[in-house]
């Protein structure tokens, strides 16, 4: 089936249509390839279909919404969730933070145990996602999703 697409001078298309209307120039249709949309641009030649980027990673997110989104992507159990939002030490985390030196353990720990909000900077973060291979991405997308929590 021929899809048309209304084409303004900028390139942008304001209509897509299996059958067109009359307009006045500049305006113009042209035959465009079906699953074209509003969103997507016409060069001149070819239609560019639009490409979303993902909207900016938090840089915060709170300690319910860390705890629930571990909970909720498995990388804590029921129990480690309960107790870590209570002060304890999840034995998962315990584990990452065992080849710290001391001193940045216990950092670590008086952070898990007194933090207000998670950072997506913060090295504790990292050190978390590292422990469970997550990339940079990966990380982005789940401060994204838990924001939502």
């Amino acid at each position: 089936m021929t899809v048309m697409a209304l084409i303004e001078p900028s390139g942008r298309i304001a209509d897509v249509r299996p059958v067109p209307h009359p307009v006045a120039a500049p305006l113009r249709w042209v035959a465009v390839p079906e699953g074209t949309t509003t969103q997507d641009v016409w060069d001149g030649q070819r239609v560019v279909k639009h490409v979303a980027f993902p909207s900016p990673a938090p840089t915060t997110i709170t300690p319910r919404q860390f705890w629930l989104g571990c909970l909720a992507d498995g990388d804590l159990t029921p129990a480690e969730v309960e107790s870590g939002s209570q002060g304890a030490m999840p034995a998962s985390i315990a584990t990452a933070l065992a080849g710290l030196p001391e001193v940045d353990q216990v950092a670590a720990r008086v952070t898990l145990r007194t933090m207000k909000e998670v950072r997506r900077d913060d090295s504790l973060t990292a050190l978390f996602a590292g422990a469970r291979g997550l990339t940079d991405a990966q990380v982005d997308d789940r401060f994204r999703r838990w924001s939502q929590l």
